[in-house]
C-alpha cells in the first residue's frame, strides 16, 4: 500500500511539473522588440538684432546604473539597455546638434521659449533606439547629457537644480501584449508602447503603477511627451519635458579707423589684431563660427589695393558665394588680423559674453590715440557684455548701444613748413624788387636830361 502511495504522489509530482512546464513562458526572437524613434526639441534663444550665432552642443547617452525596485504604487525601473547603441542625430551614443552662423532665425515670443525682443531657432535632437533589443516587458531607464558651450545659460526654462539642467530622463516602456490587444494567434509579443523625458537626471523613482502605466502625451515614435499632459502617472515629483531651451548670451564687437593730420595718409592700410582670452568656460570653442560684417572694409587681399603709404600687407576675410563672411573660434583665440582704411569698421557678430577681447593695432610712424572716434569710444580691451556695454567712463557717444562693443584707433600725422625759409624768400624777392625800380626810376631820369 505504501508502495502504491509514493508511487501515486510521483506520478501528480510529474504531472504538475510537467503542466508547469508547458505553461511557463520565454519570449523567443521572435517576440524579441527592437526600439523605434523620437526625438527631443532644441532652442536656441538670443537677442533679435543679434545674428545666430554658429555653434556646437553635443548630446552623449547613458543608462540608469541599478535597477529601481516596484512598491505598491511604483513600477520597477531597469537600467537602459546598451545605451551606446542608441543613435543622437545618426552617429551611436553622442551625437551633435550645429547651429550654422547666421541662419535663419524667428523674432518674437514663443510660450516657454523666447521673449518678445528675442529670437530663436529650433533643431531636433533625433534619437534612435532601433539599435537596442527588448526582450523582456517593462520601464527602462535612459539619461541624454548636453555639453556646455560657452556664451549659453543651459535651459532657463527647468525646475531641475542647476547641477542637473543639462540632463534629460527618458524612460521606454515596452509591454506585453496578447490576442486581444493585439498580438497574433495568441502570442506575448512585446511593443514599445511610449518614451516618456523628464527634467534633470533621476536615479531614484518608478512611475505610477495604474492600470494605465504609460504617462498620457507619450508616443511611440515623433516628440516625447512634454510637461503640460500629466495624468498622474508619472514619477512622483518630477517635472516632464521634452526640450531644451538653451539663451545664448552674445556680443558684437566693432571696431574703426580714423586719420588725421595734413601728413596723413586717407588710404594707408592699418593692421588691427583681435584676440579672445578667459577662462575657459567663457571663450568659444576652436569649431565655433562668426559672422563679420565687412560692409564698410575692403575684402580679401588688400595687396591689390596698396599704395605708396602702406607698410603692411595681408588679407581680410571675404565671402563666398552667398555664404556670409566668418572667423572661427581658434582664429580669435589666436589672435586674428584684419587691415582697415581711414573711415573704415569691422564688426564681428554674436562673440559669446563673458570673454575678454583686445584690439591692438601695429605701430607705424603716426600718432596713435585710442578710443576717439565718435560712437567708437569702448576701451580697446575689456570683457564682453550682453548689457550695457558702453562703459561710463567714455559715455559720451550719441547712441545707446546693449550687445555691442565699439571701439577705435585714430592716427595722426602733421607736417610743419619751416616759416622762416618763407620769409627770407619774400624779403629777398622784395629788395630786388625795389633795386630794379630804382634802376629803372635813374635810366628814366638820365632820358629826360638827355
Amino acid at each position: 500500500m505504501k508502495k502504491i502511495l509514493v508511487s501515486l504522489i510521483a506520478v501528480v509530482m510529474l504531472a504538475i511539473t510537467a503542466t508547469a512546464h508547458v505553461n511557463a513562458f520565454d519570449y523567443t526572437d521572435n517576440d524579441d522588440v527592437a526600439g523605434t524613434t523620437t526625438k527631443l526639441e532644441k532652442y536656441l534663444v538670443f537677442d533679435k538684432d543679434a545674428q545666430t550665432p554658429g555653434v556646437t552642443f553635443t548630446y552623449t547617452m547613458s543608462g540608469l546604473t541599478s535597477q529601481i525596485d516596484a512598491t505598491a504604487t511604483t513600477l520597477a525601473v531597469y537600467p537602459g539597455i546598451t545605451p551606446d547603441l542608441v543613435k543622437v542625430n545618426g552617429t551611436a551614443n553622442s551625437g551633435t546638434t550645429p547651429f550654422t552662423a547666421g541662419e535663419a532665425k524667428t523674432n518674437g515670443a514663443l510660450v516657454g521659449v523666447a521673449t518678445a525682443d528675442q529670437a530663436y531657432v529650433k533643431k531636433d535632437i533625433n534619437l534612435d533606439f532601433s539599435g537596442v533589443t527588448f526582450t523582456e516587458p517593462g520601464v527602462y531607464r535612459y539619461f541624454i547629457q548636453e555639453s556646455q558651450t560657452a556664451g549659453v545659460t543651459t535651459d532657463l526654462d527647468t525646475k531641475a537644480a542647476t547641477a542637473n539642467k543639462t540632463w534629460r530622463t527618458v524612460d521606454v516602456y515596452v509591454e506585453d501584449t496578447d490576442a486581444a490587444n493585439g498580438g497574433a494567434n495568441g502570442a506575448h509579443d512585446l511593443v514599445i508602447t511610449g518614451y516618456v523625458a523628464y527634467e534633470g537626471k533621476l536615479e531614484t523613482g518608478g512611475p505610477a503603477s495604474t492600470t494605465t502605466a504609460t504617462p498620457s502625451g507619450s508616443s511611440k515614435t515623433g516628440d516625447l511627451a512634454n510637461a503640460t499632459t500629466a495624468n498622474g502617472n508619472e514619477v512622483s515629483g518630477s517635472t516632464k519635458n521634452n526640450k531644451y531651451v538653451n539663451e545664448y548670451d552674445s556680443c558684437d564687437l566693432d571696431f574703426a579707423k580714423e586719420v588725421t593730420g595734413n601728413q596723413g595718409s586717407r588710404d594707408k592700410y592699418f593692421a588691427f589684431t583681435v584676440k579672445l582670452t578667459g577662462d575657459t568656460d567663457k571663450l568659444p570653442s576652436d569649431t565655433d563660427v562668426f559672422v563679420v560684417d565687412m560692409t564698410n572694409a575692403t575684402q580679401g587681399d588688400i595687396s591689390s589695393a596698396l599704395n605708396a603709404a602702406t607698410t603692411v600687407s595681408g588679407n581680410n576675410p571675404s565671402a563666398s558665394g552667398t555664404d556670409p563672411i566668418t572667423v572661427t573660434g581658434a582664429d580669435l583665440k589666436a589672435g586674428k588680423t584684419f587691415y582697415l582704411q581711414h573711415g573704415q569698421n569691422i564688426k564681428i557678430q554674436g562673440l559669446p559674453a563673458g570673454a575678454t577681447y583686445t584690439v591692438t593695432e601695429a605701430e607705424e610712424d603716426y600718432t596713435k590715440t585710442a578710443s576717439v572716434v565718435t560712437n567708437y569710444k569702448n576701451a580697446t580691451t575689456g570683457v564682453l557684455k550682453e548689457k550695457d556695454a558702453l562703459s561710463d567712463a567714455n559715455g559720451t557717444d550719441a547712441v545707446a548701444r546693449d550687445n555691442l562693443v565699439s571701439t577705435s584707433f585714430s592716427n595722426a600725422k602733421n607736417g610743419v613748413i619751416p616759416t622762416g625759409v618763407m620769409v627770407s624768400v619774400a624779403g629777398g624777392v622784395g629788395l630786388i624788387g625795389i633795386a630794379l625800380f630804382a634802376l629803372l626810376a635813374l635810366n628814366r631820369k638820365k632820358e629826360i636830361e638827355e
